[in-house]
């Protein structure tokens, strides 16, 4: 496409009788190149509509799936209070106890905050029951910190688990006697 349209001449007129036949034959001799261009030109702005347009569609479709999308999640998605029933098995979960000793005897559904300025032995429970959750938060940034299973093996294991990433809580859930406490 040609832009943009090609100017017409001078166009003749009357105040100007002497140039009035050359100017005139010059301004219909251009007026076919004229037409070309501006076909063209709506051509390709008819072209650049239908694309938008169907752009827009596009997007539209694409945003009230979303919309969709977002809505059904949110349908789905228990609240607060759900999410807390089925973590700690509808019992009631304890206030973070800070823990400034280098070790400590937890019990279920105790969230413990390890804050000493060494590495923290925390001890599970001894009597553990299937669904019994704890919390281990390693506020002293610490990647020494030990989490021992209280006789229970800690993700299959007999033995107790470094908890080695600093700055991080950890949950640990009671599976079972085979498995133990298991990171969740």
């Amino acid at each position: 496409m040609t832009l943009p349209i090609r100017p017409l001449p001078t166009p003749p007129t009357r105040r100007d009788p002497t140039s009035f036949y050359d100017r005139a034959d010059n301004f219909v001799a251009a007026l076919p190149a004229m037409t070309e261009d501006v076909n063209e030109a709506i051509t390709a702005v008819n072209t650049a509509v239908g694309k938008a347009s169907g752009s827009a569609e596009a997007a539209a479709k694409s945003a009230q799936q979303a919309e969709a999308g977002i809505k059904t999640l949110l349908e789905r998605m228990p609240d607060s209070e759900a999410i807390l029933k089925a973590l700690t098995n509808n019992k009631t979960v304890l206030p973070p106890t800070l823990v400034s000793a280098t070790a400590c005897n937890a019990i279920a559904h105790g969230h413990y905050v390890l804050t000493a300025d060494a590495a923290t032995t925390v001890t599970g429970p001894a009597q553990a029951a299937t669904g019994d959750v704890l919390w281990i938060s390693a506020a002293n940034m610490r990647s020494d910190n030990v989490f021992n299973g209280g006789g229970h093996k800690v993700m299959r294991l007999d033995e107790a688990m470094q908890l080695d990433m600093g700055g991080i809580t950890y949950r640990f859930v009671y599976l079972d006697a085979t498995r133990g406490w298991w990171i969740a």
